[in-house]
């Protein structure tokens, strides 16, 4: 069986059981399965890695089906080298018609043990939005047409606001934190996504703390490393997170809480 994108075979299988467990729920509502991040572009770090996957269905679904649908992936066996599964679904009129904060059907991070059901009457999160843009930019559909023809463009102001959101997540872990605050650094420079190791390594010398930046990303490699202290991973952030607010007149949205 050929593998999917920088997956390997073991992770490629899950993709592809993961497929079919959604579309034993959802039939024609599924209109496209893509995954982006690592996934992707790569590298994709055996057992270090989530599978990244925004599931794109023809409608809203509602609470009741929306649970289903959820228990049944939680029940997939996940090889081992997959971390974890980190899921978005949302309806095609959101990515069709992309906003500020756009709105989403669920959202699961197995990796926590986290669940957040949503619906057309709740609040959006900002950084959809940014999952948008890197769906755009390189999603890879497990099943359905391409992205091109299921996300629309984001404007680069709800961009930036997203990823304000995500610096402002002080939950999250130092090395996630500073390995976000890269790769924010590389969008605003040079206007295009990356992943959190390539930019790493492009901004390593550039915000003044490159051992903070190593040992994130040997936390990134190895899921382990040296102790990242609390003060220099909030100071780094904070010298990044400041150009994002240079760039934004509003306050920072409100985004769902994430702790790794």
């Amino acid at each position: 069986m050929d593998a999917i994108g920088a997956l390997d075979p073991a992770s490629s299988r899950y993709a592809r059981d993961l497929l079919t467990a959604l579309l034993s729920e959802l039939g024609e509502d599924l209109i496209g399965l893509y995954l982006y991040g690592s996934a992707a572009t790569g590298p994709y770090l055996h057992g270090h890695s989530d599978l990244d996957a925004a599931l794109v269905t023809r409608d809203w679904l509602g609470e009741e089906r929306v649970r289903r649908l959820l228990d049944r992936v939680r029940r997939l066996q996940r090889p081992s080298a997959v971390k974890g599964l980190d899921l978005w679904t949302v309806p095609l009129a959101s990515t069709l018609r992309p906003r500020a904060d756009p709105p989403f059907e669920a959202w699961l991070l197995t990796t926590i043990g986290s669940e957040l059901i949503g619906g057309p009457d709740h609040p959006g999160d900002a950084r959809v939005a940014l999952l948008y843009a890197m769906c755009l930019d390189h999603g890879l559909p497990v099943a359905g047409p391409s992205p091109q023809a299921v996300f629309r463009s984001v404007e680069r102001q709800w961009l930036i606001d997203a990823m304000r959101v995500d610096l402002a997540l002080v939950g999250a872990a130092g090395w996630y934190r500073v390995l976000n605050a890269c790769r924010t650094l590389h969008f605003l420079e040079e206007g295009r996504l990356c992943g959190k190791l390539r930019g790493a390594a492009w901004a390593r010398d550039r915000l003044g703390d490159p051992p903070l930046v190593d040992a994130a990303v040997e936390w990134r490699r190895r899921g382990t490393g040296p102790p990242l202290p609390p003060e220099r991973v909030d100071a780094f952030v904070a010298g990044v997170a400041a150009r994002l607010a240079e760039l934004s007149p509003t306050e920072v949205p409100a985004g769902t809480p994430v702790v790794e």
